[in-house]
């Protein structure tokens, strides 16, 4: 039979020569699918930020709709958000690599605390000739070479040298293109998303309950989005500020948002277990453990990283503790019931499914 040169056989050379998906590539374009129910994708994984993630996907549905004459030569978007740690703003910047490049590895991390000192920009760009470094390439240019179709993130951007950002993100932002000063080579940023994070005016009465919810007015936090954003304007120059689409404050997480964050890591957790050789493996935790998870979380003042703090102490590190004792061995559905005794402490009991009552084996924590 004579081959015959198909479609298929077209888009994954494509997919080779570009990095992306073969099945994001079609005869509709290579980023649009990405934006089918983008923000429904986000929201499910990003809790208590639905304004920021609304704000996010409108602004590339504009970019992807219009279709502007220098589309071809501008990123797809320049963002930036700004909140308390633990918000989520690494984590919607992960998101988008996996719902709209469609994988979490076309993230390109850059961690800006690594280039305080101005002649740390040739690190990203490459070193020019007559310096140490020549011809190795830069971090960002090879890293963007590599991977033409990815979300670039700078991580705490404020932290970066002013001439970094100058030299860097201004042509990178405004151009769509970088120099490799090491081999002169242009790289094309015009299918890259462009996404920095900065800390930039969360500070004073805020640090007391960092990524927690203050319990404010619509009116303060009207004030709060308003003071960071005049922060982010003071603190970078005008040409800066004027390629960025979008300066987006994250929200300080309510208790809902925590505990929505909480029970995923729980279903997580039963996943790995019954994963591990154990039946399958269910979690149940009683309202009063609930709320001393949370009032611990709240303590830690970290937002959702405490969360995920107080989730390993209280229950991974337990649970785990009864699957290596054997007490997870057997060939039934097991539930494992968390709740306080009347001295406060935590107790674990491992129960069957089909017997919830029956006595099971307990273990206890001291809940201070």
């Amino acid at each position: 039979m004579r081959p015959v040169l198909s479609k298929e056989i077209v888009r994954g050379i494509i997919a080779q020569w570009t990095g992306m998906p073969v099945e994001r590539i079609d005869e509709s374009g290579i980023h649009d699918e990405g934006l089918t129910g983008l923000e429904d994708k986000l929201n499910s994984a990003i809790f208590g930020q639905e304004e920021a993630v609304r704000v996010v996907v409108e602004a590339l549905k504009r970019r992807f709709a219009l279709r502007q004459e220098d589309f071809s030569t501008r990123p797809i978007a320049n963002f930036m958000f700004i909140g308390p740690s633990g918000t989520g703003k690494t984590e919607l910047a992960r998101q988008l690599a996996v719902y709209f490049f469609g994988d979490a590895k076309r993230l390109i991390k850059i961690d800006m605390n690594d280039f305080r000192e101005p002649h740390t920009a040739s690190r990203l760009v490459g070193a020019p000739p007559g310096y140490v470094g020549y011809n190795q390439g830069g971090q960002l240019t090879e890293a963007i070479r590599k991977e033409p179709f990815s979300a670039v993130l700078f991580d705490e951007v404020e932290k970066a040298h002013p001439e970094v950002v100058i030299n860097v993100l201004l042509q990178m932002m405004g151009e769509g293109v970088l120099t490799d000063m090491s081999t002169g080579a242009l790289v094309d940023c015009s299918n890259v998303m462009i996404l920095m994070t900065s800390n930039i005016g969360n500070i004073d009465e805020s640090q007391r309950n960092i990524g927690f919810s203050r319990d404010e007015s619509s009116n303060d936090e009207t004030h709060y989005r308003q003071r960071v954003i005049d922060a982010v304007r003071s603190f970078f120059p005008p040409e800066f500020i004027g390629r960025i689409d979008d300066i987006i404050v994250f929200n300080h997480l309510g208790e809902e948002a925590c505990m929505l964050i909480f029970d995923r890591e729980v279903q997580n957790l039963e996943r790995r277990l019954s994963m591990c050789g154990a039946p399958a493996i269910r979690i149940r935790i009683s309202e009063l453990a609930r709320r001393i998870f949370s009032q611990e979380a709240k303590d830690e003042q970290a937002g959702a990283r405490a969360v995920q703090k107080v989730f390993n102490r209280r229950i991974e590190e337990p649970c785990s503790e009864l699957k290596i004792g054997g007490h997870l061995e057997k060939d039934e559905p097991l539930m494992i019931h968390i709740d306080l005794d009347s001295e406060g402490r935590f107790v674990y009991e491992v129960r069957r499914v089909a017997d919830e009552d029956a006595e099971g084996t307990k273990c206890e924590a001291d809940a201070e």
